[in-house]
């Protein structure tokens, strides 16, 4: 579960942001067959994100 926002402050700026993998849940993501080595990678955990943008 993610949840991201964009919010137009004005005309000139911007502020967006979000959190990936709100739950924290652990899981594997694919199954490696190379470096490194055989074997599940596990899924990235809990990110927080926030940008500001400005028009000019």
């Amino acid at each position: 579960m993610d949840l991201t926002f964009n919010w137009n402050v004005s005309k000139i700026y911007t502020l967006k942001g979000g959190i990936n993998n709100l739950m924290d849940v652990k899981y594997a993501t694919r199954r490696a067959s190379g470096y490194p080595g055989p074997g599940l990678l596990p899924g990235t955990g809990r990110t927080i994100y926030f940008s500001v943008g400005i028009k000019l």
